[in-house]
């Protein structure tokens, strides 16, 4: 199925950390042939599209924060991401749990 994507921009949201799940996401498609834009909310997204990059991908970091709708709107139009993979994934510990 991955072979029918090959051509496309993915867009690869919270792929900061370099042992998360959005990064192992961006690898992957990245491994299939894909383009991919990887966001995270800090400036450590820089250096995640610059290990891939150093692999042979076409990568793009962007700082942005996707719970604001216009930094949304302008990610996808700079990015014209055809497939998109929420990789953002929080734990928080709250007091007293």
């Amino acid at each position: 199925m991955l072979h029918e994507l090959r051509g496309r921009v993915a867009l690869v949201t919270g792929a900061g950390s370099p042992e998360g799940t959005g990064f192992a996401c961006a690898r992957s498609l990245a491994r299939e042939g894909e383009s991919v834009a990887l966001t995270s909310t800090t400036a450590r997204i820089h250096d995640r599209a610059a290990q891939l990059a150093s692999e042979g991908v076409e990568a793009q970091g962007f700082v942005a924060d996707l719970t604001d709708r216009m930094q949304s709107e302008a990610l996808s139009d700079v990015t014209g991401g055809t497939i998109v993979v929420d990789g953002g994934n929080t734990i928080q510990e709250t007091k007293g749990s």
